[in-house]
């Protein structure tokens, strides 16, 4: 499960840039049947430090209107220049 799963979640971050976990997921849920659950997924980024770092964190809002900051995922070979 793990190996596929980096894979399509490094061309995702190379191919779209840096993204939240949320938007990774959406993603990978348009590409295959076979997503991973949020809390694997949130485990394959955060313990693969040679290939996704932390590039920052944004503000998303809740369905019932307060909002809560979450983490901008990005490859490591991710250019900043873009």
């Amino acid at each position: 499960m793990g190996l596929s799963h980096i894979n399509r979640i490094q061309r995702i971050l190379l191919d779209l840039g840096p993204m939240t976990a949320d938007e990774i997921m959406t993603n990978i849920q348009q590409q295959t049947s076979r997503a991973p659950t949020d809390k694997e997924l949130n485990n394959l980024l955060s313990k693969n430090k040679k290939m996704f770092y932390k590039n920052g964190t944004t503000w998303k809002k809740s369905l019932i209107g307060s909002s809560y900051e979450v983490v901008i995922w990005a490859h490591v070979n991710h250019d900043e220049e873009e």
